[in-house]
């Protein structure tokens, strides 16, 4: 199982022994599982000055590596989608 804490954090919950893992990133969101259960999508965002970006990115939960698949700028009231 994995969810998002309230403070952002990525949480990953063995249900087997019940231990949890901490992902480190920063402000993580709406996190979901790949279909093979080996990797996580999420959300994950920054806030630079007046502007809000975010990130979807997936973390391969074996190796530790994560790829940015699509970057969100908000300019105002205008949202922008950048799938890579």
């Amino acid at each position: 199982m994995c969810y998002a804490t309230a403070q952002g954090q990525l949480v990953i919950r063995d249900l087997g022994s019940g231990e949890n893992q901490m992902i480190p990133d920063t402000l993580i969101g709406a996190p979901t599982w790949s279909p093979d259960g080996r990797r996580v999508l999420y959300s994950r965002a920054q806030r630079i000055s007046e502007w809000a970006n975010s990130e979807l990115v997936v973390r391969d939960l074996n190796s530790g590596r994560v790829d940015v698949v699509a970057e969100e700028f908000n300019l105002g009231s205008t949202k922008w989608w950048i799938v890579q």
